[in-house]
């Protein structure tokens, strides 16, 4: 598995251990309420307009990737796709990090198992998407059925 998976799971693990102690302590009575400090600097977070949801492949492949996770499952992170003649918007639910050089919005793929786009440092894996007019699906299960040109490349 790659590091991300890897961290992704360690992760998980934590918060299932946490969950748990949580709920004893609270079963038990065994904890100590605090108090939440107020603040009213506090403010509702902006309205997310469609403009907002697109990617900017010249940052990096980190915060591309922590963008498509906060966008996920809704609004969902959008990228325009030029392929050959056609310009596509595509959604993005899921990603990951993975190793590599592409410029940014430069695409790899082997057009059977995995689609990865270049970011300003390393790339990212694209992992479920959503044409326009099709349903979500698998990178894998998408790329059976649909041909990207060899030029093809995300807009940044």
């Amino acid at each position: 598995r790659d590091t991300a998976g890897t961290l992704h799971d360690k992760l998980m693990e934590t918060g299932a251990r946490l969950i748990v102690k949580t709920l004893d302590a609270i079963e038990t009575g065994d904890y100590e309420a605090t108090q939440q400090a107020e603040n009213t600097s506090i403010k509702p977070a902006p309205k997310i307009f469609r403009e907002d949801t697109f990617i900017n492949f010249n940052k990096p492949a980190s915060e591309v990737y922590n963008f498509v996770r906060g966008m996920a499952p809704y609004p969902a992170a959008q990228a325009v796709l030029v392929n050959g003649e056609e310009e596509l918007t595509i959604k993005i639910f899921e990603s990951r990090l993975s190793d590599g050089s592409l410029d940014p919005g430069e695409i790899e793929t082997d057009h059977k198992t995995y689609w990865h786009v270049g970011a300003a440092s390393g790339n990212i894996e694209l992992l479920e998407v959503q044409l326009p007019g099709k349903k979500r699906m698998k990178t894998r299960d998408l790329l059976n059925g649909f041909s990207l040109n060899k030029k093809a490349f995300m807009k940044k």
